[in-house]
């Protein structure tokens, strides 16, 4: 079967089996799709290994998602072994974002998995109802800059989420939907969106 076939996910599924170990025991069959891979692979900066950049985010949006909620391709309930599988595919995404050679991708990255840490983390104080909603827009905005560069507006959209702007959801939703329509992915950005929600909620 080959990558088109099987999907990012799946793609995802045979790299870590192949690993072997606890994680290899732990993967599940399943009919999810990816959330960001059609987003990331449309950009201009990701266009000589759209593949790669697939695994790479859907790989990191899967530790996330182990960390705060239910994997798509992992299943454990010990809460210990979801933490280190979510560790261990962080490392996995960064890792082969390395080998392709992009710094810059990878330092959006890691900015992402921080800023999603201290959503789920401040949440309650920050009367925030629900961390996802804030994440969402944290993933749209740093998925949009690893596939076509970040934009002034996204920039600035960052700072003002480091500074704890109150209205941080609607600025950095702004930026990545502008950013969006510039390069012509304003649909994929929906999708994408869309996309997180349903996985989140599921």
């Amino acid at each position: 079967m080959s990558f088109g076939e099987r999907g990012t996910l799946g793609e995802l599924h045979s790299l870590l089996e192949s690993e072997g170990g606890l994680l290899a025991a732990a993967l599940q069959k399943t009919g999810s799709r990816e959330v960001f891979a059609p987003l990331v692979t449309t950009g201009p900066r990701t266009s000589a290994d759209p593949t790669g950049y697939a695994v790479v985010v859907e790989s990191i949006l899967e530790g996330y998602l182990l960390h705060y909620g239910r994997g798509r391709i992992v299943d454990d309930p010990d809460p210990d072994l979801r933490l280190l599988a979510g560790d261990h595919l962080y490392a996995f995404g960064l890792v082969r974002l390395a080998r392709i050679g992009d710094l810059e991708a990878i330092d959006e990255l890691s900015d992402l998995i921080t800023f999603c840490a201290q959503a789920h983390a401040t949440a309650p104080n920050a009367r925030i109802e629900s961390p996802w909603r804030l994440t969402q827009v944290f993933w749209a905005n740093a998925v949009l800059a690893v596939a076509a560069g970040p934009s002034r507006e996204q920039r600035d959209a960052k700072e003002c989420a480091r500074g704890g702007d109150p209205a941080v959801i609607e600025k950095v939703l702004d930026a990545a939907r502008d950013r969006a329509s510039e390069l012509g992915l304003a649909s994929r950005l929906e999708h994408a969106l869309i996309a997180f929600q349903r996985t989140v909620e599921s």
